[in-house]
Order: C-alpha cells, then sequence, then structure tokens
C-alpha cells in the first residue's frame, strides 16, 4: 500500500484563489433534494477536452458539498488520471482509480488521507446493512480486455484491501455501470455489453432485461434497473422480472437543446441521478468521444413515479470537460423523497402482442442525418439514421404529427446501407412508433436534426 497523505489542502484559500466559493449552485442543489448532497466528476483541467472516458492525466477530482459554502471546489489539487470516482455509502470518502498507475485509491472529502488501495480498477461500493462495513467492487489489473469488460469481479473491504472476494465469474461484466441493491443481493450490469440484466452472485445466474450501455441498478431494494439507450437521450426502466418498463428522456436539461448526454447514474437515492453532457462538439455521429469545452454535470430529480424528470440542476458551467459524476444525497428514507412502487403496475409499455397496423404516409424530406462511419459508432456494428420528413397523405393508419421524425438503417453488420432519398423530395413510407419495436433499444441511433421536438417513428423496412 502507499503512504497516506492526511494532511487537508487549505480549500478556502484554495477555491478563492481559483474563483470558486459562489454558493447559487449549492442553494440550487440543496433545494433539488432537499438535504444534504454531494458531488463529484473528473475535469479535465488541460488539454483538448476529448478525454470523456477519464482514460489520461490532464484530469481534476472535483467536488461540491451543499453544506460547506465552499462550492465547488478541488478534491485533490494535483491533476492525474481520477477515473470514475465513486462517493462511499457513508458519504465520507471518494474511492476512485488511477488507470495510468493501475491502482485503486480513496481519499477523504476533506482532501485528506490520500491511499492506495492495491492493483485494479474500481467499479462499483457497496455498504453491508447489517455491520456498515463499506465494500469495493473490483476487477484485478489486467483483467479488464480492450472492449472495457473483466472477469472475474472480486471485493474487499475498503478498510482491509487485503482480502479479495470472487464475486461473479459467469460471463465478463462491462465496467459501466455496475451496481448492487442495498440488501446485495442483485447486481446490475453488463453481461457483457449491449447484454443489461441483473444477476444474483449467489446462485450465478442471470437475466437478460434489455440492450444499451450505460446500466444503473437503483439504489434500493426494488432491483429496477434502467439501460441507456443507443440514441444517448433516454434511459429504458426495466422490473426485474422483464415483464414492464417504461422509457424517461434525460436530455431535456437547460442547455441540452436534444443532445447526446452520457454517463447517467442513479444516486444512492431512487429520485435522484445524474450525467454530463450536452455533446456536440463532434459529428452527428461521433459526438459523443469528441467530448467539448461545453460538457457539463447535471444534476436530476425524477417524479415519484420515476416515470419523467421533474427537476434539473446544471451543477458546472466552466466551459471544460465534466465527466464521471457521483451524487451522494445524506438521509435517503427522508419521507418527502419518497416514490410511489405502485405506478409500477400500472406503466405496463411492453409489446401487449396485440398487433399494430403500420402507418403508411407519403412524407416530404426535410433534413437528413449522415450515415457514420464504423469507426465513428464503434464498438457498434450496425446504426440507425434519423431523417425529418413533413406528412403530406396519409395512407393507411393512424393520423401522425405534420412532422416526424424517422430512424432508417443506415449500417447493418458491419455494411452501409444505400439510402437515396433526396431532400425535398417525397416518399412513401411505411412506419411503426418507435418505442414498439422494443428490440431497438439497444442500437446505435444517430441524430443530427436541428428540429428534433417531433415523434419518432421506425422505418419497417429490410436490413
Amino acid at each position: 500500500m502507499g503512504v497516506a497523505l492526511c494532511i487537508p489542502l487549505a480549500w478556502a484559500a484554495l477555491g478563492a484563489g481559483l474563483g470558486l466559493l459562489r454558493d447559487d449552485v449549492s442553494v440550487q442543489v440543496r433545494q433539488t433534494t432537499g438535504v444534504h448532497t454531494r458531488l463529484v466528476w473528473c475535469e479535465q483541467a488541460e488539454g483538448d477536452g476529448r478525454d470523456v472516458g477519464a482514460n489520461g492525466a490532464q484530469l481534476r477530482l472535483m467536488g461540491l458539498d451543499t453544506d460547506d459554502r465552499l462550492g465547488i471546489h478541488p478534491i485533490l489539487g494535483t491533476l492525474g488520471n481520477v477515473h470514475k470516482p465513486m462517493i462511499t455509502p457513508e458519504g465520507e470518502r471518494i474511492v476512485f482509480s488511477d488507470l495510468i498507475a493501475g491502482t485503486i485509491r480513496v481519499i477523504n472529502w476533506n482532501g485528506a488521507c490520500l491511499r492506495d488501495l492495491g492493483p485494479g480498477r474500481a467499479v462499483a461500493l457497496w455498504m453491508d446493512p447489517g455491520d456498515r462495513t463499506e465494500w469495493v467492487y473490483a476487477f484485478s489489473t489486467g483483467n479488464v480486455n480492450a472492449d472495457g469488460a473483466g472477469q472475474p469481479l472480486i471485493r474487499f473491504r475498503l478498510d482491509n484491501p487485503f482480502r479479495k472476494e470472487t464475486v461473479w465469474d459467469l460471463t465478463p461484466v462491462t465496467t459501466d455501470n455496475i451496481r448492487l441493491s442495498a440488501d446485495g443481493t442483485c447486481l446490475g450490469a453488463l453481461f457483457p455489453w449491449p447484454l443489461g440484466g441483473v444477476a444474483n452472485p449467489a446462485t450465478l445466474t442471470w437475466r437478460e432485461l434489455g440492450r444499451g450501455c450505460w446500466p444503473s441498478l437503483a439504489p434500493d431494494n426494488s432491483y429496477l434497473l434502467w439501460i441507456f439507450d443507443g440514441a444517448h437521450r433516454n434511459v429504458s426502466i426495466h422490473t426485474p422480472d422483464g415483464k414492464t418498463s417504461w422509457t424517461v428522456k434525460i436530455n431535456d436539461a437547460p442547455g441540452i437543446a436534444g443532445s447526446e448526454v452520457y454517463h447517467p447514474r442513479w444516486s444512492n437515492h431512487i429520485r435522484f441521478f445524474c450525467m454530463s453532457g450536452p455533446y456536440r462538439a463532434g459529428s452527428g455521429s461521433n459526438q459523443i468521444r469528441a467530448g467539448g469545452a461545453g460538457v457539463e454535470i447535471h444534476l436530476g430529480r425524477l417524479d415519484d413515479k420515476l416515470q419523467s424528470v421533474e427537476s434539473w440542476v446544471r451543477v458546472t458551467n466552466n466551459k471544460k470537460l465534466d465527466v464521471y459524476p457521483d451524487v451522494w444525497v445524506d438521509s435517503p428514507s427522508a419521507a418527502f423523497l419518497a416514490w410511489k412502487k405502485s405506478a409500477l403496475r400500472v406503466r405496463d409499455t411492453l409489446p401487449d402482442g396485440n398487433p399494430v397496423a403500420p402507418l403508411v404516409v407519403r412524407a416530404r424530406l426535410m433534413e437528413k442525418t449522415a450515415t457514420p462511419s464504423l469507426d465513428a459508432i464503434a464498438p457498434y456494428r450496425q446504426a440507425l439514421v434519423v431523417y425529418r420528413y413533413t406528412v403530406e397523405t396519409i395512407l393507411a393508419g393512424t393520423e401522425p404529427a405534420r412532422q416526424i421524425l424517422v430512424a432508417h438503417w443506415g449500417l447493418v453488420h458491419g455494411k452501409e446501407k444505400r439510402l437515396d432519398q433526396r431532400t425535398g423530395e417525397l416518399y412513401e413510407l411505411k412506419l411503426e412508433p418507435y418505442a414498439r419495436r422494443k428490440e431497438l433499444e439497444g442500437e446505435r441511433v444517430v441524430m443530427d436534426i436541428k428540429d428534433y421536438k417531433h415523434p419518432l417513428y421506425y422505418a419497417v423496412e429490410h436490413k
């Protein structure tokens, strides 16, 4: 183990020097959660603003505590690699990985007692509700492949990292975002990408619930799992039995303007989550990996039915790349933050088995999204591209909106599909509501449309 550094920095002086002592964001966050709240994230302090995966050495560990009057400030003053910072369940420490050194590290919230926990990559934290022991879930150094999946998943006590236990070795598991239920019996993850599901580590069994990326398991014992969609704009929340799911739009925060977002992560309370965005610096096909100086951290509050985001706070506004946020909310059992489990019995959006008559229209093409290259969408091997049409004639089906968005296949099994549509021309389209096609949930969807606030349909066509 490395030598612990237990001398906290003079945060007030450092924060004043950086001009970071404004309390307006702290006030907004506390008003949104109603309780003491902490956030942590990585800021690319130098460089080109493209380190979306937090792999480089130009990162600064940043934090916000609503109750310490310091505002946004560095937790760790020096730059380096601070990959995937996570606030411990008790809220007092931060665990992160140094991918360059290949080590897991922990630091107190006040910047004191930085120490190494040994080699590896930390991916999740959990506290035993019985004895309140805090555990770190991780992969050993060298056990994560080029696609970001590791095997086996291990764990160790935060305050005793020498003794390690194997948690899951049935399948590889993608490193983002592994989460545990409050009782520790349910593991939410990708097994591996793009297979999102829930697992029981005790029985070494798992169930696929959907396909996509950046899954996040609810922090309580509901075992709900969300899966981020291929458009990087919505999460689909699934019940653990796979019988019920619904979609929540998460790219409607102020300043996002319909762009892609990333790094969605549930907090330790089921009503709150965080994410980064907007991503619009790159081309229409590669906006995430291009990063951008305007990618900020956002906090969202879900309604009490977990069906929409009812409130947003933009946490950062520093014109830098801010990624990998985590949120900790004190007193998560507060009554006014309750959510209604009964809502799950009435919000069933899985296909009901009844055939839906396709909508057939004659529509004029108004905007196109360029078909991306394979390199631009990697690791995906196929992608849908979104066009905007003006409906002029309804040939069959229920009357749609005047303006519609239509997802066409642009790349299929690694090969480009020829799309001959020209802007301004009329086309006959056979369509279905995109939400009805659950098999598309994890597909990459590329949308570079200025006028984007319209219903989305899927073009019924052969791949």
